[in-house]
């Protein structure tokens, strides 16, 4: 009987203390656990608590960026080694899952003169309902990828909860959240110094992070982006000196005129126009410079100060009398990384004009139209039937290979010109060259932005409605066609409104 009852309190003792066990297992021993010291403890911020649990696949936060969206363009401005001002990239890349949450680096495209640590805003920890920052260094990295735990110094930067702004650490760090309906602004700074480092993460709903802006005491390294689409509404907060340095890009967007008289390889003014035209056009999707254009530019703006004025602005400007502290330089760009070489590539903003290096001289534009336009530009190489051109549609496509023989659109043109009855390389015909005003309104290739001379396809209909040999004309086309042919453009007329 002694021996039942010793084997009954035995089992008892083990059954009480394997409870007592497991209760304290399920407190301590998560991996995942996050140890936030005092500067997020007191605000319900440990992110194994109830209502924040969930498998790393269902993890959508509306507050985060979309699963889907890997890059997200801003308007930058930087204050290193030089005032920038420029379109940047950030890059929102997925480093580790863990059971109840994605860590992500948030790291921007390079810049020059910009160390790489800041490039990175950090590392993210993203639940359903809070946003934590992890700190950008060697140790932490290697605790995430190799131990797959998060750091013990975890900051709160998002949730739809306040935090007041309370200094939590003896070094004098402060930070705060704000709730703003579909806005939560994340704050910190240091209170004890005017050199410290602040911080300030924008965040939208459905949008992610829609305003970033950090760096030192008296905006020392300092780091502004505004998400791209809503540039428009927004002012950077300008430093001491800076004010007035943001440009907007509807500042130049539009078509902009030479105002005197341009010469380019030798060539006289009057060659130089027929080569290039006389304006230059700068817009959202294309632009068109010259002999050439692009579609989808990317225009980089940067803040030239005066120190970093070359010679050839120096005596531009003062030849105009023109005193500037600062200007802006705009550079063209074919993708991220790759400068278009075509003319006007590069101009500077003053004032009301745009300044354009031709062939190593300094040239005026003044802008005669700033409204939208349609593009004409075509690329060969995305080109497909049914592609809308300008007010054109693509109706056919004769291509091999790399060659493009002919694109023909469906719809009707309205230009104006000079027509001649002459020699066109495949017989006798009629040429019309367009004018300045129509050279933008037909679809050309991106290579030869400049052409302007259309074959007459339906010579006899043209001989009864333009006898002689040469005049003025405003007609109206059909069936029109490029290729890379003598003579790229062609059409047919329907037409003739007036002629001289």
């Amino acid at each position: 009987m002694k021996k039942i009852i010793a084997i009954m309190l035995m089992f008892g003792f083990l059954f009480i203390n394997g409870c007592k066990n497991a209760d304290l297992q399920g407190k301590d021993e998560n991996p995942d656990t996050i140890k936030t010291e005092a500067r997020v403890d007191s605000n319900n911020n440990n992110p194994n608590e109830s209502g924040n649990a969930a498998h790393t696949q269902s993890v959508d936060n509306l507050f985060f960026f979309k699963p889907d969206v890997t890059q997200m363009r801003y308007m930058g401005k930087f204050l290193f080694e030089d005032a920038i001002q420029k379109d940047i990239v950030l890059n929102i890349n997925k480093t580790t899952e863990l059971n109840n949450g994605i860590i992500y680096e948030l790291k921007l495209d390079s810049i020059e003169g910009m160390p790489e640590e800041r490039l990175i805003l950090g590392y993210f920890f993203v639940q359903r309902d809070k946003i934590y920052k992890i700190e950008y260094s060697e140790d932490n990295l290697k605790k995430i990828k190799v131990s797959k735990q998060l750091p013990d110094n975890i900051i709160l930067v998002c949730q739809e909860k306040e935090i007041k702004d309370v200094v939590t650490e003896k070094n004098g760090y402060n930070h705060y959240l704000e709730v703003k309906g579909d806005v939560i602004e994340y704050h910190s700074y240091n209170s004890q110094t005017n050199t410290g480092f602040f911080e300030t993460i924008i965040w939208e709903k459905e949008k992610g992070i829609v305003s970033y802006r950090s760096g030192f005491g008296a905006d020392r390294d300092l780091i502004e982006l505004q998400l791209y689409d809503r540039e428009k509404n927004f002012d950077f907060q300008e430093s001491e000196g800076q004010t007035n340095m943001i440009l907007d890009k509807e500042e130049f967007y539009g078509i902009w005129e030479f105002t005197k008289p341009v010469t380019i390889y030798g060539l006289s003014p009057e060659k130089t126009i027929e080569f290039m035209g006389k304006q230059f056009t700068y817009m959202q999707d294309f632009c068109r410079c010259g002999k050439s254009g692009l579609n989808n530019p990317e225009y980089s703006i940067e803040i030239l100060e005066k120190e970093n004025f070359n010679e050839d602005l120096k005596i531009f400007l003062d030849n105009n009398s023109i005193e500037k502290d600062y200007i802006h330089r705009i550079k063209i760009f074919k993708d991220k990384e790759n400068e278009w070489n075509g003319l006007g590539n590069e101009f500077y903003k003053i004032d009301d004009k745009i300044i354009v290096s031709i062939d190593g001289e300094l040239y005026e534009l003044k802008r005669i139209f700033s409204g939208k336009t349609d593009n004409y530009l075509v690329d060969k190489n995305s080109i497909q039937t049914g592609q809308k051109i300008g007010t054109l549609t693509i109706k056919s496509i004769d291509k091999v290979l790399e060659s493009v023989n002919d694109i023909t659109f469906s719809g009707e043109i309205h230009v104006k010109g000079i027509y001649e009855w002459c020699d066109t390389g495949d017989g006798y015909g009629c040429i019309i060259t367009l004018d300045e005003s129509s050279r933008g309104s037909v679809p050309v290739f991106e290579d030869f932005a400049n052409e302007k001379s259309i074959r007459i396809n339906n010579t006899e209909m043209a001989k009864e409605l333009l006898p002689k040999e040469t005049g003025k004309i405003e007609i109206v086309l059909d069936n029109y066609s490029i290729g890379e042919r003598e003579i790229m453009m062609s059409a047919d007329v329907v037409r003739v409104i007036k002629v001289d």
